[in-house]
Order: C-alpha cells, then sequence, then structure tokens
C-alpha cells in the first residue's frame, strides 16, 4: 500500500489542479423565501449566464449620486425570437423587488439591448449586504417575454467584494452602517 501512496496523492492533485484551472465550481446562493439558485463560477467571479435565445453581456452596479443606486443591465441575442417584455428584479431579499421593467424592449442593430434604473439606496433594505463585512454574492432574476409567447428567466449573479464596500459606502455618502441594517 506505501508504494501506492505516493501515485495516490500525485493522481489526487492533478486531479484538483484540473479541476482548478478549467474553472468549473458551483456555488449554492440563497435568493428569496428560503430559494437558492446555483451559480457557475470561473477564474475573477461568477460565469456571465445564457440560454439558447439570449446572452448576459453586461450587469452592473453605479453611484451617480450620493444615495442613488444605478443598475445597468444588457442582453445579446443569440436567436431570432423577438422580445416583448424584460423585467429585471433583485431577488436577494424576503420580496423581489422591481429593478427595470420594459414593456416595449428595442434592440439595436447588432440585437443587444440595454437597460437602466436608479434607484434609492435602502442600507438597512435593499443593499443591508453593505453592512457585512464579507464578500456578497447578489443574484437578479432577469425575465424576458418573447413575441411567440415563451419566456426565458435567467440568475445573473454579481459578486461584490469585501473591500470594495467601505469604497462604496463612501461613494454613497454613507460614513458608518445604518443602526438595525440586518447583518
Amino acid at each position: 500500500m506505501k508504494r501506492f501512496l505516493p501515485a495516490l496523492i500525485a493522481l489526487l492533485l492533478l486531479g484538483l489542479l484540473g479541476c482548478a484551472s478549467a474553472g468549473n465550481y458551483m456555488m449554492v446562493v440563497p435568493i428569496l423565501d428560503g430559494q437558492s439558485v446555483k451559480i457557475a463560477l470561473a477564474r475573477g467571479g461568477p460565469k456571465i449566464v445564457e440560454d439558447d435565445d439570449v446572452k448576459i453581456y453586461y450587469n452592473g452596479f453605479t453611484v451617480p449620486e450620493p444615495m442613488k443606486v444605478g443598475y445597468p443591465f444588457g442582453f445579446q441575442m443569440k436567436s431570432h425570437a423577438i422580445p416583448v417584455k424584460v423585467r429585471i428584479e433583485d431577488v436577494n431579499g424576503v420580496t423581489p423587488e422591481l429593478i427595470i421593467e420594459d414593456k416595449a424592449p428595442k434592440l439595436n442593430p447588432q440585437g443587444r439591448w440595454l437597460g437602466n434604473s436608479i434607484i434609492a439606496a435602502d442600507i438597512a433594505g435593499n443593499m443591508a449586504w453593505l453592512n457585512h463585512d464579507t464578500n456578497s454574492m447578489l443574484v437578479y432574476r432577469i425575465t424576458i417575454d418573447f413575441a411567440d409567447g415563451h419566456s426565458a428567466i435567467l440568475y445573473q449573479p454579481s459578486s461584490i467584494p469585501a473591500f470594495f464596500k467601505p469604497l462604496l459606502k463612501i461613494k454613497l455618502g454613507i460614513d458608518k452602517p445604518v443602526e438595525g441594517a440586518a447583518k
């Protein structure tokens, strides 16, 4: 058995290194009312989500002014399906929070859609994760209804590293955690 141990260890290490280089990791993230979604991870963060019809090409987070948060999102059409409605919701809390609703989405000549919403930052509510000292994985539900009657529902993650949160608080105009905010 002792003579096989080095070979077994080498094989295990090779397998682990192979998994690490491929970037095939999954993370289970809790969302609404005890539900959860599986998030595919790659080097540098979550993978961009796609299905047969669309590929998310942009999801972001901006602070256009103190106590205001911008949510730009974009997708690229992969099929000839025609989107007739787009809903983007923050599903990190107890109930979904509507961020963007476009009842007449327009695609550019390259088949891309881009939407943006600017809402008030609620540090005790929709942004309570800012008061956590750890990395946060946020999830947004993107629902796209198409002219032929079918829908695409995608869960796009967004990773917020812990080191970024103090900078974000300064940009928002917050210098300390809000009393009573969720931990």
